[in-house]
């Protein structure tokens, strides 16, 4: 098997903090270090170079300096905006970086619960 090099897109809990007024659970998707050690430790155990990357800022600026990757592990959640969750797939199928999970459409229609009952309801479900 191929030995890649596996970038890995993320919000940890620790790279962000509540203001006064914000729920104590905004947050509360984002991952522990913990939970992204294991993480990359399990890619990496798996003979694969492994680069952190974070959130999809950082993600924008390891671009814009040259760096690419053979597939993006993603787990970013984002923040900002209702297609918070598309914003990095988003960026990497502009760049053409492959990526596991979903596609930007949809974590963007699927994040919007509305949206995702008009679909399953045109679907037939």
């Amino acid at each position: 098997m191929k030995k890649l090099k596996i970038g890995f897109t993320y919000d940890a809990k620790a790279d962000y903090k509540l203001l006064p007024g914000d729920s104590p659970d905004k947050y509360a998707e984002f991952d522990s270090e913990e939970t992204l050690s294991q993480i990359e430790n399990a890619l990496k155990s798996s003979g694969h170079n492994v680069e952190r990357i974070g959130n999809a800022p950082a993600l924008l600026q390891k671009i814009a300096a040259g760096k690419r990757w053979d597939l993006v592990f993603n787990l970013a959640e984002g923040v900002k905006g209702r297609n918070r969750e598309s914003q990095v797939p988003a960026i990497l199928e502009l760049f053409g970086i492959a990526y596991s999970g979903s596609d930007a459409l949809t974590m963007g229609a699927t994040l919007d619960k509305a949206v995702a009952k008009i679909m399953v309801s045109h679907a037939g479900v």
